[in-house]
């Protein structure tokens, strides 16, 4: 396209290079913005195929991204034309600049963005780093390589990111298109941006600490202390003071949210990011044991609604909070918040939590740290983390056959391995004692919530997935539009507990909630890419209130199964399955979805797979043209339907476990205890 020079008001000159200048005007009285380019001699192009003149890289660039309808997208300005040999006389002295030129300078006309900023360390915001994110994705579908994607060309507009300044750009024709360097560029590319966005946001983080690649383990270090210890604190709580070890494990979890926040480098918060892993570890052992003996057995049901409530509420809620201080404050308030909050819990738990210490809490403490039986622990401790790094790192860091991932399967299988048989051989001081695990409440109750925990994370981690890639929503809407899962779970949690109270008897429940996630979960498996509003919300609630009826079940199946000594260490064993059901089926989900991308999309026209499973799908797909992208989208909608089918499999071996339940009911109490070869056992059978 090419525009008419006599038809451009200069108003003022915004910014001055020795390569070009950029002009505020108004064209045919509209406002638009003018950059023109000196144009010495021709340079040729250089080795990886540039053109080295800037005026034909920008306006290459802009005939790609108008061709492909990313113009169009809000990711770039608005292309009006171009125009070559620009007479700069009749402009006055706004193109003085450009008279002494030995050839006429070269013009792109675009649109004009008012109010705009480059991004930057004072109004970045999470939200503004994925927009930046997703417009580099859909210059890339264009087939275009920014070649400069620093935060100073990715401006802010109206709280929407807009990229410019195209003129070292590589376009990739059709000829090229089958360059195999082509998909290791754009993966470059988006690290160099990231690697550039660290220096603003966890994007703050990364900025002071200048550690970019630890950001996964901001999360890990905690997930693994958090589960490896949570069996030891079972452990603990049977025998020491339930209110001080609660009141020591919040302090530890304060001290490690202030080394958090007062980290001064990214091993230094690594260390606090664990450390907390250790006091969250406790605090949600001694959460549900404080529940066994301040709250009788028949009015359990609807503390422990409550609390389901509360998760549900705190899954929305946290989020919001803590991109709030990242964004508006600092990052570091997201753990100095722990400090007041958990300050109150202490008082309140010090002034007003009355539990009598068990008689063993007064032997002397040599004989409770033989009994804890620290040797043991260090068989399960390890063994635990080197499992669940190898289900972090395997198929995402390292693929599954790599030696490192191999070696950590090996040694956590030999190392639990010799945990169960020291459990087995030595039950008098055993850390899960065999008398819990020949319990069938017990086993029913680890089995279902391990196999719900697990379905549950495949659906979390699908639905923002499947509504931003099919549906073309943006990542907050997609949050908005979870919120029906979410408010059916807090409601079917609230109703079960109230029912529970009731009626005595949990089985009923956990059947009725189980089998309504496997409904739930295979009607998500029947989504299409047209699947109306009605059809997905209403899934969504069906799977949320089966959920909300079962989740909680098991908890109550240990409390009403053991005795009261032997509830802690059962609790913790069920913390224990949460945990590592989360971090098992979020791994095998991601693993699914990118092999079953690979396969499906193959043979899609002008689609690159790979490029796809390197994170841009959903601006790839929405900048095809109509016929390839119906194509293209129907395949992905078909790789995240395999995937819930991933995840009806746990749903549905969840029913096996609520149905293998002793019919037991809260309003009566656990069977007696009996001596038996050293050990503790129920006598009641139902």
């Amino acid at each position: 396209m090419i525009f008419e020079p006599k038809h451009i008001n200069v108003i003022k000159c915004i910014h001055a290079s020795e390569t070009s200048e950029i002009f505020y005007i108004t064209y045919k009285g509209a406002e638009c913005c003018l950059k023109v380019f000196h144009m010495g001699d021709d340079l040729g192009f250089s080795d990886d195929g540039r053109d080295l003149c800037r005026y034909h890289c920008e306006s290459q660039t802009y005939e790609a991204l108008r061709s492909r309808g990313v113009c169009g997208s809000g990711f770039v300005p608005l292309f009006y034309g171009t125009y070559e040999n620009l007479d700069p006389e009749p402009f006055g002295n706004s193109l003085d600049s450009f008279k002494n030129d030995r050839r006429r300078p070269s013009a792109i006309l675009t649109q004009y963005l008012p109010g705009a900023t480059s991004l930057t360390a004072k109004n970045v915001t999470p939200g503004l780093l994925q927009q930046a994110i997703e417009g580099l994705k859909a210059i890339h579908s264009a087939w275009v390589i920014h070649n400069d994607a620093e935060p100073k060309n990715a401006l802010v507009v109206s709280n929407k990111i807009v990229w410019v300044d195209f003129d070292v750009s590589i376009v990739f024709f059709a000829e090229k298109r089958g360059d195999l360097n082509l998909v290791d560029e754009i993966e470059s590319e988006v690290e160099f941006f990231c690697s550039c966005a660290r220096k603003l946001a966890i994007p703050r983080i990364t900025d002071e600490f200048h550690s970019f690649t630890s950001v996964g383990w901001y999360g890990s270090a905690y997930l693994l202390t958090c589960c490896a210890l949570q069996l030891i604190f079972g452990k603990t709580y049977t025998l020491f003071s339930v209110k001080w070890t609660l009141l020591w494990s919040i302090l530890i979890f304060k001290a490690s949210s202030a080394l958090s926040g007062a980290a001064p480098n990214s091993t230094g918060l690594i260390v606090g990011r664990a450390i907390c892993g250790v006091g969250a570890a406790g605090i949600f052992a001694g959460v549900v044991v404080c529940i066994v003996h301040v709250v009788p057995l028949q009015k359990r049901p609807q503390i422990q609604s409550m609390f389901g409530a509360l998760m549900g509420f705190s899954s929305i809620v946290g989020p919001l909070i803590g991109g709030g201080f990242t964004s508006n404050v600092t990052w570091r308030w997201c753990f100095h918040i722990n400090l007041p909050v958990g300050g109150v819990a202490m008082l309140v738990i010090l002034v007003f939590l009355k539990i009598p210490d068990q008689p063993i809490a007064q032997a002397p403490l040599f004989k409770k740290i033989k009994q804890l039986d620290i040797p043991k622990a260090i068989l399960l401790v390890p063994g635990t983390v080197c499992l669940l790094l190898a289900l972090q790192w395997g198929g995402q860091t390292y693929p599954w056959n790599n030696g490192r991932v191999m070696a950590l399967l090996t040694l956590a299988g030999v190392l639990l391995v010799g945990f169960s048989a020291v459990q087995v051989l030595l039950p008098g001081t055993a850390t899960l004692p065999p008398r819990i695990l020949k319990q069938r409440s017990v086993v029913a109750a680890c089995w279902t919530t391990l196999t719900i925990i697990c379905g549950n994370y495949i659906i979390i981690y699908l639905l923002p997935i499947w509504f931003q890639s099919i549906k073309g929503a943006s990542a907050s809407e997609s949050g908005i539009r979870t919120l029906p899962l979410m408010i059916s779970m807090v409601a079917g949690s609230i109703s079960g507990g109230t029912l529970n109270t009731k009626i005595g008897y949990y089985t009923p429940l956990a059947i009725v909630g189980t089998c309504l996630m496997c409904v739930g979960n295979g009607l998500l498996t029947t989504f299409e890419v047209d699947t109306s509003a009605g059809k997905w919300i209403g899934y969504q609630i069906i799977y949320g209130l089966g959920l909300g009826l079962s989740f909680q079940v098991p908890n109550l199946a240990v409390k009403a199964s053991l005795p009261k000594d032997d509830v802690p260490t059962g609790l913790a064993l069920m913390l224990f399955a949460t945990l590592l059901g989360a971090s098992v089926f979020v791994s095998a989900g991601e693993n699914v979805l990118a092999n079953q991308l690979v396969k499906r999309l193959a043979g899609v026209k002008g689609l690159d797979a790979s490029m796809i499973t390197s994170g841009g799908a959903t601006s790839l797909l929405q900048s095809l043209p109509d016929d390839v992208h119906n194509t293209a989208l129907v395949a992905y909608n078909e790789a995240l339907r395999e995937v819930f089918r991933v995840g009806l499999i746990p749903t549905s071996l969840s029913v096996i476990g609520a149905a293998s339940l002793e019919w037991r009911s809260v309003k009566k109490p656990a069977g007696k205890i009996s001596a038996k070869k050293g050990e503790k056992e129920t006598t009641e059978k139902v």
